[in-house]
């Protein structure tokens, strides 16, 4: 039974980015537009940190200011989707959008440490 659960797991794991690729795809082809472009990621990963601040804040009034910000971000990032392509992409596009960022900051994460590593043998 339970390699049901992990067979389960992993085919939604296969459907969820199936499904982020075609939005990319349709995003792409019909409107010449990437969903998941570098403008996104920069905006969902300051999101992340203004999200961060708001949690460390100690005062009610900057709790208040970060998450204003945080909505602010995320609504820019919509905004632009909407306007690039249409409505409906741009409400499926969001939460792929946020899970984009997150990939997008491991992936940076990654580099770093490529980066540092290799740094030392020149």
């Amino acid at each position: 039974m339970e390699i049901l659960y992990v067979l389960g797991s992993i085919a939604k794991v296969i459907v969820f980015f199936a499904i982020g690729y075609g939005l990319w795809s349709y995003g792409r082809s019909s409107y010449g537009f990437n969903i998941y472009g570098l403008g996104t990621a920069v905006r969902g990963l300051l999101s992340y940190l203004t999200l961060f601040l708001a949690i460390v804040a100690s005062s009610p009034d900057y709790r208040l200011i970060f998450l204003v910000l945080t909505g602010i971000l995320w609504l820019w990032t919509f905004v632009l989707t909407a306007s690039k392509t249409n409505l409906l992409l741009a409400l499926f596009a969001l939460p792929y959008q946020a899970v984009a960022a997150i990939i997008f900051y491991f992936l940076l994460n990654r580099a770093a440490k490529v980066f540092y590593s290799v740094k030392d043998r020149f």
